[in-house]
């Protein structure tokens, strides 16, 4: 599989209306926590979620689409360009 045709998905459990925007972490599941101070209106906080993620990742917003779950705490986004393996690789640093 090339870089080109790599996509990875990953599951995210979302906080909203925290005091500040961060990655909190791998829950015991997997999941990756996002705390964001974004209020879950007008999908805000699906949007700060993306941003962090595309800024984390050091990638385009674009590249980051959701699978699942846009309006629920928990979901599951697609990364295009990128293994799992290169996703955890660069959320490590």
């Amino acid at each position: 599989m090339s870089a080109a045709t790599a996509c990875a998905r990953l599951a995210l459990k979302v906080s909203p209306r925290v005091a500040r925007t961060e990655l909190a972490g791998l829950w015991p599941d997997g999941c990756l926590h996002l705390c964001l101070a974004a209020q879950p209106v007008n999908r805000t906080a699906n949007a700060a979620a993306l941003a962090l993620l595309a800024k984390r990742l050091r990638i385009g917003r674009r590249r980051i689409s959701h699978v699942r779950g846009a309006a629920s705490s928990t979901k599951l986004v697609q990364i295009d360009g990128m293994t799992l393996a290169d996703v955890r690789a660069c959320l490590a640093h």
